[in-house]
C-alpha cells in the first residue's frame, strides 16, 4: 500500500469526516482530526 506519514493519516480522517457530514451523519468536523493529533503527538 505504500508509505503513509502522520499528515496522510490526518488528511484521511478529515476527508472521512467531510464525507460522513455530506451524507447527513451527525459529525462534528474536526473532532476526529483533533483526537488523531492528540494520539499522534504522544508517539
Amino acid at each position: 500500500l505504500g508509505y503513509a506519514d502522520t499528515f496522510d493519516v490526518i488528511t484521511a480522517i478529515a476527508a472521512i469526516e467531510m464525507v460522513l457530514k455530506g451524507l447527513g451523519h451527525n459529525v462534528k468536523l474536526g473532532s476526529g482530526v483533533a483526537r488523531a493529533q492528540e494520539l499522534l503527538m504522544v508517539q
